[in-house]
């Protein structure tokens, strides 16, 4: 049986809201929750909360470098920061690609993520918001056949900020084929794929 994963949870850190955000997803039937900020690591309400801290290439400091048991992402908002050193590499578990990214990434910024061998993490939120205002997405879709060919892996997590925005994953699944991927692709990128990831920050969390 397929356990979901989010790998980009960002809510509220106060209790109150984290216990509502927490309670929406185990409704919609996550078993794991990488949360942006949270100290340590919890299960709540079935759920398993995982640290996970986001930085910039210019941001490999003392802090990141000395951050113990979370995910460390790398987050690239635009072809001018996507720069991945061989530094960033020996520390980021993943490479999360900003909304701009998602509109104006071309085939030499796709080259970088295929040579990083890096999972590449996209937002729901981001991918939404875009649609909503009839922005293009080139990159996205452009991204998109490269993760359908096998050249990267994917993983789709929702950038909710509030419970309200938590997708059910299959409902994310079915966005995923409307934009032209395969319904196993689709499942693997919020599932597998994530795991992996999980796994390689040391969490062999659903064995």
């Amino acid at each position: 049986m397929l356990k979901y994963i989010d790998m980009a949870s960002n809510p509220t850190m106060d209790s109150n809201s984290l216990d509502r955000y927490v309670g929406k997803a185990s409704i919609h039937g996550y078993a794991v929750l990488a949360i942006e900020g949270l100290d340590s690591y919890k299960v709540f309400n079935g759920v398993q909360l995982i640290p996970r801290i986001s930085f910039k290439f210019n941001e490999l400091g003392r802090e990141v470098l000395m951050k113990r048991e979370c995910i460390k992402i790398l987050r690239s908002d635009s072809l001018e920061d996507l720069k991945i050193t061989n530094a960033v590499k020996k520390v980021a578990h993943a490479i999360e690609l900003g909304h701009e990214l998602l509109r104006s990434m071309d085939r030499k910024a796709l080259k970088k993520l295929v040579n990083a061998g890096k999972p590449v993490i996209i937002n729901l939120r981001d991918v939404i918001r875009l649609i909503n205002l009839n922005a293009p997405v080139l990159g996205l879709l452009l991204l998109l056949r490269y993760y359908e060919r096998g050249r990267i892996s994917l993983v789709v997590g929702s950038g909710a900020r509030e419970e309200h925005e938590l997708l059910h994953p299959i409902t994310v699944c079915s966005f995923l084929v409307s934009l032209g991927l395969s319904e196993a692709k689709a499942l693997s990128s919020v599932s597998i794929n994530p795991l992996s990831v999980m796994r390689s920050a040391g969490y062999d969390i659903l064995r």
